[in-house]
């Protein structure tokens, strides 16, 4: 956590991000997150699908990770039994990063709600809400954006959106 809080003041300090040199691969990031959260929600059945891509972002890998290790865990922690991570080409020099789960969805009605700092649609598991908070400022630093869907799996889709 320290790490995470001493990153983002940085970032902060440092103001409107530059975009990196590198570009960070997608897929293998969320695989490799995927793994932990496996770890972490070893008591849930959940079927974690990341499908085959070699979408590549230009953003800074600890970013990367913090905002897909957002998506990702909300998607164990609100799915049923299913969790899809893909990736595609978003036009106009942009990859988007969809995270798919089978559970409830978002309510339209909060859909906007659920971006910002504190709220939570869900009141009954734990939770601070600032994580999708965080995404949306992350991706907003580098000229990206995070959209709430439904999924064709019938729950959420978190659909983030970062320079290619």
């Amino acid at each position: 956590m320290e790490v995470t809080v001493g990153h983002q003041l940085a970032r902060a300090v440092a103001g409107p991000s530059v975009l990196p040199g590198t570009r960070v691969d997608v897929t293998q990031t969320a695989e490799r997150i995927v793994q932990a959260v496996q770890r972490a929600y070893a008591d849930k059945p959940v079927v974690a699908e990341v499908v085959p891509g070699s979408h590549k972002v230009r953003v800074d890998e600890r970013d990367l990770m913090e905002m897909l290790g957002n998506l990702i865990e909300n998607g164990f922690k609100y799915s049923r039994s299913h969790v899809r991570i893909s990736c595609q080409d978003a036009g106009a020099g942009m990859v988007e990063a969809l995270v798919d789960d089978d559970g409830d969805g978002i309510d339209p009605s909060v859909a906007d709600a659920v971006l910002m700092r504190g709220y939570r649609a869900d009141t009954l598991t734990p939770g601070q809400g600032i994580g999708l908070a965080v995404v949306v400022e992350t991706a907003t630093a580098y000229g990206g954006a995070l959209v709430t869907e439904t999924a064709d799996l019938g729950g959420a889709r978190l659909r983030l959106r970062l320079p290619g």
